[in-house]
């Protein structure tokens, strides 16, 4: 004897309540019926709530990122690394990660008091967890022009040489799959952005095939 809802069925989470101690949601005793809220179902998770948050908003805020960078609206490695930033500078309470949990709340009849337990179960999608390198790579991030006149006159001073003219080089060295370029590149961004996390650097096989992407033969 079960009664089941779901609460939220998102890509990100589902959460979903139960009780074992009815079929439906009336009162054993009376018969009145019974309503589950979203209050209830909010201070049962009070505890994880914040980590919940926490992991939806960085997952949703990535993907925003992923989309607008793959439609062409981020313009420059600057614009990127910002924007990234900003999705990513947010607190969360917890320190290790929850992916699943289960808590409790109690509904009275109104009517005439009997009380019911309820169980709350959450789960969040293993992908809300991904790191910045599973969603990005320099490789593709790379294709930009840097977008701040500051930051390309040290790279020129640091690496004797300006932007495009290191992206045309890097690339060909990508081709040979010598990633040095690639690396030197990602380490001097994010010192100059402040930039905490890294970007994908892609095996010797993902690196052939986005290059064939990129600059496919002629004639091909």
């Amino acid at each position: 004897m079960t009664v089941t809802g779901v609460f939220l069925d998102s890509e990100p989470v589902k959460i979903w309540w139960r009780s074992s101690s009815l079929s439906k949601l009336r009162c054993r005793v009376c018969g009145h019926k019974l309503k589950v809220e979203k209050k209830h179902v909010a201070e049962a998770l009070k505890d994880y709530l914040p980590e919940i948050q926490y992991w939806v908003d960085r997952y949703e805020r990535l993907q925003k990122l992923k989309n607008d960078f793959r439609s062409g609206k981020i313009k420059s490695i600057k614009q990127f690394i910002s924007t990234l930033k900003k999705a990513l500078n947010f607190p969360r309470n917890l320190s290790t990660p929850v992916e699943s949990a289960s808590c409790f709340f109690t509904i009275q009849c109104p009517r005439c008091g009997q009380p019911y337990n309820f169980r709350v179960d959450f789960r969040l999608n293993p992908e809300v967890f991904k790191s910045t390198e599973a969603f990005f790579s320099w490789y593709e991030v790379f294709k930009l022009p840097i977008g701040d006149e500051k930051i390309e006159w040290r790279f020129q001073r640091r690496f004797g040489k300006p932007w495009p003219q290191y992206q045309e080089e890097m690339y060909e060295k990508i081709k040979e799959e010598d990633f040095t370029l690639l690396v030197d590149a990602a380490a001097f961004f994010r010192k100059e952005f402040k930039l905490a996390v890294d970007l994908a650097k892609q095996r010797a096989a993902d690196q052939r095939f986005l290059y064939s992407i990129v600059f496919p033969a002629r004639g091909g």
